[in-house]
């Protein structure tokens, strides 16, 4: 498999994980799934900006496909070092995914068991496959 498939996998087996753990969530409150829902994408787009904006594969060239598509529609940034509030909103956001559902994860063994699953396989692949080769030296993942 190509880094492309890498990256699309990897991005796939995340977004799997944030359905579990919306689902996970909707079965005891819908409404509070409703707002992970809505936070999600709103912090999804300060990833987008604050970090796949940046990159110098963004477009058609990201490995991921549709973060880099949706990344392209946003102003073009130059490719530089992350600012330190880039990089906080990008912790934040991947804070909030994994950590808001975890209350209602845990009531539910195999979901709990299924999301943290897909969330290692996901970085695995990511730090295996996806970060080699990667042009973004600007990037906390890149293997220097």
């Amino acid at each position: 498999m190509d880094r492309r498939g890498h990256g699309m996998v990897s991005a796939a087996m995340f977004g799997l994980a944030v359905g579990v753990g919306l689902l996970a969530i909707y079965i005891a409150s819908p409404e509070i799934a409703l707002v992970y829902l809505a936070l999600g994408a709103v912090l999804f787009v300060v990833v987008l900006w604050g970090f796949c904006a940046r990159c110098p594969h963004r477009g058609a060239g990201c490995i991921r496909l549709i973060p880099g598509v949706l990344a392209s529609l946003l102003p073009a940034r130059k490719c530089q070092p992350y600012s330190p509030r880039e990089t906080a909103g990008v912790v934040v956001a991947l804070l909030f995914l994994l950590l808001f559902p975890q209350l209602w994860l845990i009531a539910s063994l195999p979901l709990l068991v299924l999301f943290w699953a897909l969330v290692a396989a996901a970085a695995v692949e990511i730090r295996v496959a996806v970060c080699r080769g990667c042009a973004n030296i600007y990037c906390p993942a890149c293997p220097r």
